[in-house]
């Protein structure tokens, strides 16, 4: 009579009901790693000092409407400065209010530096603005 080999359950199927779980479990840890992996990538909040130049030689800062072209022109080259604008993303859920940030700092930072009075007095209007803005929400 011949003789039958004897398997072990766990031996017969290489994928198992246990071996499956573990399989599929691997495979989603892997994937949840590569998602994440940008952002454990991501650059540490660092401070980078940024110069620009901003003309306003053609203004007339004294007027309503020179200061206001001046605040705007301070404001294109603060968001030029500060990169370009975040994508809104789960990886990078800070990303958006520190660009925010760097563009209100740049802001206050150049209209200081500049020191004409009007452009100061309508960058506080609209920083005022916003904050009250913000806290009727």
């Amino acid at each position: 009579m011949g003789t039958k080999k004897q398997t072990s359950p766990k031996l017969a199927s290489p994928l198992a009901p246990t071996s499956l779980v573990t399989t599929v479990f691997a495979v989603v840890l892997a994937v949840g790693s590569l998602a994440l992996a940008p952002a454990a990538m991501a650059e540490p909040d660092v401070v980078r000092p940024v110069s620009a130049t901003v003309s306003y030689a053609d203004l007339d800062l004294s007027t309503e409407a020179g200061a206001r072209t001046m605040l705007q022109r301070i404001r294109s080259t603060a968001r030029e400065a500060c990169g370009p604008e975040p994508v809104h993303s789960p990886l990078t859920p800070r990303a958006p209010t520190q660009f925010r940030n760097c563009v209100f700092e740049a802001v206050d930072s150049g209209v200081a530096n500049l020191g004409a009075p009007l452009v100061t007095a309508l960058n506080n209007e609209e920083a005022e603005k916003a904050l009250t803005v913000l806290a009727s929400r």
